[in-house]
């Protein structure tokens, strides 16, 4: 979406958007962006935090979950961009690694024909895993329905107005990314295999750090 009043605005499928958009501009080799806007607009007389705006974060400065798929962009700077190819849609995502031997995977299933979905999908990560180090512990940050995630917290809550809920902590707390350790991976070769469950319109980050750097 790319207008106000958008109820996806506020959700997990900008986030997934996002993403998305951003390797599209990396494959283009477009040399700068913006996004439109940091907050979302203070004048509009709307009582509630979320009201389908164009920002990063509502009026009452919750960050919402695109603003995680930019902290997670921003991971990347400096990186060398290592080569992805998906073998169908709508898995794509942006690789990396760093000046430390930390390689990154940011992986979107944004789904622009099923855009409010949120089923579970399976997906298997390829990593050319040659020359370096087995002893690993991969982690894992999702950005979905269920994880880092103010909106579905905020819908949880009963979508309260700013009113009669002005506190806004739960529901900047709730955005927070939290890696967790990656339950299923294994060495084929010279191949690094993992398996994820991402959902639909979902963002899922994959940081393997040498064992120097943990």
């Amino acid at each position: 979406a790319s207008t106000m009043n958008d109820p996806r605005l506020d959700t997990v499928t900008t986030a997934a958007f996002f993403v998305k958009a951003n390797r599209i501009f990396l494959d283009e080799k477009v040399g700068r962006a913006y996004f439109f806007a940091v907050c979302d607009h203070l004048w509009t007389g709307n009582n509630y935090h979320f009201e389908g705006g164009l920002g990063l974060f509502t009026k009452t400065a919750i960050p919402k979950p695109v603003f995680n798929a930019l902290e997670l962009l921003n991971r990347f700077e400096g990186n060398r961009r290592l080569p992805v190819s998906s073998s169908n849609d709508p898995f794509d995502a942006v690789a990396g690694v760093d000046e430390n031997g930390t390689v990154r995977v940011l992986l979107t299933t944004f789904d622009e024909l099923q855009p409010e979905a949120a089923a579970a999908a399976r997906v298997r990560l390829e990593l050319d895993w040659t020359g370096r180090s087995r002893n690993i512990a991969p982690q894992l940050i999702r950005v979905d329905s269920a994880h880092a995630n103010s909106h579905a917290a905020y819908q949880k809550a009963g979508s309260p107005t700013i009113a009669a809920h002005p506190d806004v902590t739960p529901f900047r707390r709730a955005n927070e990314m939290k890696p967790e350790p990656v339950k299923k991976f294994r060495f084929a070769g010279n191949k690094l295999l993992i398996d994820l469950e991402p959902e639909l319109n979902s963002v899922t980050c994959v940081e393997i750090a040498p064992p120097e750097s943990r």
